[in-house]
């Protein structure tokens, strides 16, 4: 597959994406011009799809993720646009959403992470905004600012992100234990803390997340094991962190997602600091990444998605830079790719999503 990210060439091209079945297809990345589409994800479903990236054009799309699901979706990358949009992870639920990369626009979503359960959600990345969210990590438990992670326990939560206010809050992570907390997101306020994640195991506690101030940290989520950490979010500073999500151990600054793959992390929001990562995603294979979160900085990372293989992979947000890739998702076939998004580069790309 070659194609071009970031001009008006069209790009005659077949191909199959999760089956044997083959794809003419004709698009144009970073440009208006709108491309016709058709393609299967993780399964035998054709996929009519539309869709520009790197500019401001919306782009109405049906596709399908891990599963036989048609998934009508219009999105934008690399703009303020708000994206409709419907999709499933890992099951056959469709998903209404609404998210804006890159700008300070509300984002009312619903999905579902690992359950068949619908979440009505509205954040803001990046802003001052004030989030309403409901939502449930791998469980069918339904959590409006209120939330549940490796547990069924609902848990009422009020908070504010990005700025000085003070947040009342109950809540428990991976087990039946309340925990009264008080806390502040957006300032340099510390927070004295006790709760538990994953245990009736009580946790002193006392961090400050939106400032430079460092945060020392011991919980656990999904199990009884203590995690000493340390983080700051919404500053240059370095966050060393280990936890646990749900038992099957998810761990940010440490973290693997579906399965029990311990992941040594290291990132820095709100900053251009490098981030050195390993993660798993769906699976026991370890993945060691360096990447930047909302600067030009080149992304060295390597990843799998729903399977062992390994990907190295390259790759700039919010620049022009070009981006060599290799990934595979949902099966081991290593896909080599190169693209670019936000800018005129050339893109040659090789790759298969959701089988060999």
């Amino acid at each position: 597959m070659t194609y071009a990210i970031g001009s008006a060439g069209l790009i005659p091209m077949t191909y199959a994406i999760g089956s044997a079945i083959l794809i003419p297809m004709t698009y144009a990345i970073g440009s208006a011009e709108l491309i016709p589409m058709t393609y299967a994800i993780g399964s035998a479903v054709l996929i009519p799809m539309t869709y520009a990236i790197g500019s401001a054009v919306l782009i109405p799309m049906t596709y399908a993720i891990g599963s036989a699901v048609l998934i009508p979706m219009t999105y934008a990358i690399g703009s303020a646009l708000l994206i409709p949009m419907m999709y499933a992870i890992g099951s056959a639920v469709l998903i209404p959403m609404m998210y804006a990369i890159g700008s300070a626009g509300l984002i009312p979503m619903t999905y579902a992470i690992s359950s068949a359960v619908l979440i009505p959600m509205t954040y803001a990345i990046g802003s001052a905004v004030l989030i309403p969210m409901t939502y449930a990590i791998g469980s069918a438990v339904l959590i409006p600012m209120t939330y549940d992670i490796g547990s069924t326990v609902l848990i009422p939560m009020t908070y504010d992100i990005g700025s000085t206010g003070l947040i009342p809050m109950t809540y428990a992570i991976g087990s039946a234990v309340l925990i009264p907390m008080t806390y502040d997101i957006g300032s340099t306020g510390l927070i004295p803390m006790t709760y538990a994640i994953g245990s009736a195991v009580l946790v002193p506690m006392t961090y400050d997340i939106g400032s430079t101030g460092l945060i020392l940290m011991t919980y656990a989520i999904g199990s009884a094991v203590l995690i000493p950490i340390t983080y700051d979010i919404g500053s240059a500073v370095l966050i060393s962190m280990t936890y646990a999500i749900g038992s099957a151990l998810l761990i940010p600054m440490t973290y693997a997602i579906g399965s029990a793959v311990l992941v040594p992390m290291t990132y820095d929001i709100g900053s251009t600091g490098l981030i050195p990562m390993t993660y798993a995603i769906g699976s026991a294979v370890l993945i060691p990444m360096t990447y930047a979160i909302g600067s030009a900085l080149l992304i060295p990372m390597t990843y799998a998605i729903g399977s062992a293989v390994l990907v190295p992979m390259t790759y700039d947000i919010g620049s022009t830079g070009l981006i060599p890739m290799t990934y595979a998702i949902g099966s081991a076939v290593l896909v080599p790719m190169t693209y670019d998004i936000g800018s005129t580069g050339l893109i040659p790309m090789t790759y298969a999503i959701g089988s060999a």
